[in-house]
């Protein structure tokens, strides 16, 4: 087919796992070389959103490993998943076991991660 001789159409052919290869890759980058985080995490604010303390150093610091985590930790879910549907590793997608479903569920989880941090994906 034509369209397989495009790299966007490559990509579309199976695009499940293109996408959860380019976020895997952009994530453990930001992982690796991240200084910033949802800075909305560090602010206690009132009701009408008025910032009205800052978190201490400590909590600072926390926070910022803490978002360094779920990076990784997303990264990892989404390098699975597309392993899993590129052949790569010593397990089955249709084996008894469950592993390939609690990959794909462990993917579904980071896609909805990266849904809900999508504006502070930045650094």
């Amino acid at each position: 087919m034509e369209w397989e001789k495009d790299p966007i159409g490559k990509d579309c052919i199976n695009l499940n796992t293109s996408l959860a290869r380019w976020l895997s890759d952009r994530l453990k980058f930001m992982y690796l070389h991240t200084t910033g985080w949802r800075l909305t995490d560090y602010f206690i604010k009132d009701a009408e959103g008025n910032i009205i303390k800052e978190e201490s150093q400590e909590e600072y610091d926390r926070q910022f490993l803490n978002w360094r985590i779920e990076l990784d930790d997303t990264s990892i879910s989404l390098k699975a998943y597309a392993d899993m549907m590129e052949g790569k590793g010593s397990f089955d997608l249709f084996d008894e076991s469950g592993k390939a479903e609690k990959i794909s569920n462990d993917a579904k989880k980071a896609i909805q991660w990266v849904a809900d941090n999508f504006n502070n994906l930045w650094d």
